[in-house]
């Protein structure tokens, strides 16, 4: 296996690894340890280009997961009740650890792994980098507008993001 490593800075610093080759029993550790550098380093984004992995054993599975609670922070968002939530509704994913450009036969292995319902597995790299956004240290500030069973919502996430509306039935 061999991993060579790309800087994206647009919204988000994200740290690509594009990896070639088997991450099987042989060659998990040096994932492993590529990915703990990289975090002991600063990264909290973190895609892992597939293009060229041609395979993925139960080794690859166990570094994949290795990674993704090495990346999981204090904050809030990363909590285990959330995350249990998330994962028993199926609507968590990761927010530091994307997969990019998985081959059919990797996909036909991390799919039945349920890996998938985990992490989110992107067709190309510019979704994966694109799908991390900008958090910040703002609290959310939430308005919520009532008319007719429909509530219209309102958050503002710090003067960089700006406001998010999205309209949603009242229960």
């Amino acid at each position: 296996m061999y991993i060579s490593i790309s800087y994206d800075q647009d919204a988000v610093p994200v740290t690509v690894f594009h990896i070639s080759g088997e991450i099987n029993a042989t060659a998990y550790e040096q994932l492993q340890q590529a990915a703990r550098q990289a975090i002991d380093g600063g990264t909290h984004s973190l895609v892992l280009d597939l293009a060229d992995v041609s395979y993925v054993s139960s080794a690859g599975i166990r570094a994949l997961n290795y990674i993704f609670h090495a990346l999981r922070t204090s904050a809030p968002e990363d909590s285990d009740e959330i995350m249990r939530r998330g994962l028993k509704a199926g609507t968590y994913r990761s927010p530091h650890l994307k997969l990019a450009r998985p081959t059919p036969r990797v996909k036909d292995i991390l799919c039945p792994a349920c890996v998938d319902s985990c992490i989110g597995i992107h067709d190309t790299l510019h979704a994966a980098v694109a799908s991390f956004t900008r958090r910040t240290a703002w609290p959310c500030l939430r308005l919520v507008l009532n008319s007719h069973k429909t509530c219209l919502s309102q958050t503002v996430r710090g003067p960089l993001l700006g406001l998010v509306y999205f309209l949603r039935p009242v229960i």
